[in-house]
């Protein structure tokens, strides 16, 4: 079984270029990795794209396709502190990831 990162939930809206196009995206989720990007750009597995980080251009290439979103693969994963920054920002619907908490039952209690 392939290990998978774990993806962090967000709504922030992002600067992406594809090619030509420049538009406003939105990212759904995002892991040191890569993130799954809301948009309707008909990109093709493959393709390169950057997308604007904490105010840094980031390179990545499309890894799959949906008709409403994109997974991309960064071409140099996001380090931690700039995973942690990144999922500090709110996006439009004021969406921020807490922080996961276990909440733990015992039979018998």
């Amino acid at each position: 079984m392939k290990y998978r990162p774990h993806r962090y939930v967000t709504d922030i809206d992002l600067n992406c270029i594809a090619g030509d196009t420049h538009v406003l995206v939105q990212a759904i989720n995002i892991s040191p990795y890569g993130m799954r990007l809301k948009c309707d750009l008909g990109l093709m597995i493959g393709m390169p794209i950057t997308v604007e980080i904490l105010g840094r251009q980031t390179a990545a290439r499309v890894a799959w396709t949906r008709p409403d979103s994109i997974g991309i693969v960064f071409k140099q994963a996001l380090s931690i502190a700039d995973l942690k920054n990144f999922r500090r920002m709110k996006g439009p619907g004021g969406h921020r990831r807490p922080a996961l908490r276990r909440v733990h039952e015992f039979a018998g209690g």
